[in-house]
């Protein structure tokens, strides 16, 4: 893909472009950035587009153009709108559900030296919190781009860093990224724009620096004239070599397939974020939540008092009721010689709905988690405490089956993206090398030990389970060695509380029973 100064920026269509930037603001979760694009649709203040007529229509065509928060401000109202942070709270979770316990990593028979140095550079990258930061972009957007650099000013190893999906235009063949250009804005001034584009091609990247407008990418500038990209050293006209044979930049999908963009080339291989297809739910969350606090900013006790009731301060110091004053002076109503007191001074107090609020809140944000892919038990929203432990595996079944759905995604990318960093690191810095790496999740978390003891129990039992194979399953991340010698200790221990009884019925001949030793005491007592 070749970009011209004519070129739209960026150069993805509306289909794929609109509903990323939807999953952006519910991620950002600020009432202002909601409200602009439901009102305005993406882009920059500058470039968004007049509020459509349709949205002050009443009907369907209304009902289609808007959402709660693209609702128009009328004028003499106060800013209306507060925000349930939902959507953020399952990127995170899908974040901490994947890797709230670090990576296995096994190198086969890659040499000693090129694995060695390829976990002090993961370590130098504090690689284990950068994966929980990626994963919450990733579930946020529909995907992340996992990026291999380096800066030898800054550092003697490769340098790893995480793009957000809505800042790179990718290029895929049969579902694999075969060339991405990440961007990023150097400056605006107004109607101007300055760009760095960072194109990631086999084995080389690409620099520029591109000075356009808010919707066109412009012409090229030297790269020397922004602090930014002055340092960066060209190996050809425009471009770095990586002695990499793939890109330095690995895509991780969210999940596929990405429903909306099924028909839609730019789209059809990008993940779909969580929240997809949730967004009116999302809406309906927020208009609720914001009611409830209306109810409760209505539901202030006030005291209404007629004109006639009010004590003259003075000029310019206005009037005031004493409602503690015991006996007021005969006054003159203009209710009439008949009136009561009662009828001059009133409160008013309106009910507060909390319990309908709150149950219609549950309801959509249950509806909204497991359009998610998660149970509502993850997020806290089952608070039903009789249930067997065979119906809350059930329940937990949505989230773990979620959970692998993804884990093979970062599987496959990571296993592609490593030995690309070992390359980088021997080209670059002379160190290090290609590596082959396989990657093994921990166990799921959601899985009790009471859960994993009391089905090993019955195998065991059962005799349908060997002790080797029961620690395997009990200590998943151990690795062979490991679950050898913890088979030896527990064979060690079961001998140990074994002895031998003499057989009465036979005693010349010298035969010997194996008993444990509990029985054995028993036999002892008269």
């Amino acid at each position: 893909m070749t970009f011209d100064a004519t070129t739209p920026w960026p150069p993805i269509p509306d289909a794929v472009r609109s509903p990323m930037a939807g999953w952006s603001a519910w991620y950002e979760g600020t009432p202002e950035a909601l409200a602009t694009y439901y009102a305005f649709g993406y882009g920059s203040a500058q470039s968004r587009p007049r509020v459509r007529p349709s949205q002050f229509a009443g009907g369907i065509v209304g009902a289609l153009a808007r959402f709660w928060w693209g609702q128009p401000q009328t004028s003499g109202q106060p800013a209306k709108g507060l925000h349930v942070p939902l959507a953020a709270d399952i990127a995170s979770a899908s974040a901490d559900m994947l890797f709230s316990e670090e990576l296995g990593l096994d190198f086969g028979k890659t040499p000693e030296a090129a694995s060695k140095r390829l976990l002090e550079v993961l370590d130098a990258n504090s690689w284990q919190a950068l994966l929980p930061e990626a994963s919450e972009v990733q579930a946020a957007l529909g995907g992340v781009y996992l990026r291999a650099g380096w800066d030898t000013s800054i550092a003697d190893h490769p340098l790893l860093s995480v793009v957000h999906a809505d800042h790179a235009v990718p290029e895929f063949r049969f579902d694999r990224l075969s060339a991405v250009t990440l961007w990023e804005v150097l400056r605006q001034d107004g109607q101007e724009v300055w760009r760095h584009l960072e194109r990631h091609e086999p084995g080389r990247i690409i620099h520029e620096v591109r000075q356009g407008s808010l919707n066109t990418l412009g012409r090229p500038i030297p790269l020397t004239e922004f602090p930014e990209t002055a340092d960066i050293k060209l190996d050809g006209d425009n471009f770095i070599e990586t002695g990499a044979k793939g890109l330095a930049v690995e895509y991780v999908p969210n999940v596929r397939p990405s429903r909306r963009w099924r028909n839609e080339p730019a789209g059809r291989s990008l993940g779909r974020a969580d929240i997809d297809g949730t967004e009116p739910l999302l809406d309906a969350l927020d208009e609720t939540w914001t009611s409830l606090l209306r109810d409760v900013r209505h539901g202030k006790s006030r005291i209404i008092a007629a004109s006639s009731m009010l004590t003259n301060q003075g000029v310019g110091q206005g009037a005031t009721v004493d409602l503690d004053r015991e006996v007021f002076e005969s006054v003159t109503f203009s209710q009439g010689e008949n009136a009561k007191l009662g009828d001059l001074i009133s409160a008013q107090q309106f009910s507060i709905r909390v319990d309908e609020h709150l149950r219609t809140c549950a309801g959509l944000m249950g509806s909204i988690v497991r359009g998610a892919g998660y149970s509502g038990q993850s997020f806290g929203l089952d608070t039903d405490v009789a249930k067997t432990a065979t119906e809350v595996s059930s329940v937990r079944d949505r989230t773990r089956q979620t959970r692998e759905k993804k884990t093979r995604y970062w599987t496959a990318a990571l296993e592609r993206f490593l030995p690309t960093i070992g390359e980088i690191d021997k080209h670059v810095f002379g160190k290090g090398g290609r590596v082959e790496v396989d990657v093994d999740f921990p166990a799921d978390a959601t899985t009790s030990l009471e859960t994993t003891a009391r089905s090993l129990q019955m195998l065991r039992a059962a005799r349908a389970i060997s002790t080797e194979t029961a620690v395997a399953l009990a200590q998943p991340g151990w690795s062979e060695d490991q679950v050898a010698e913890e088979v030896a200790r527990i064979l060690a221990e079961e001998s140990a509380s074994v002895v031998n009884v003499v057989d009465p019925f036979t005693p010349d001949q010298g035969t010997s029973l194996r008993m444990p030793e509990a029985q054995a005491a028993k036999l002892e007592q008269p």
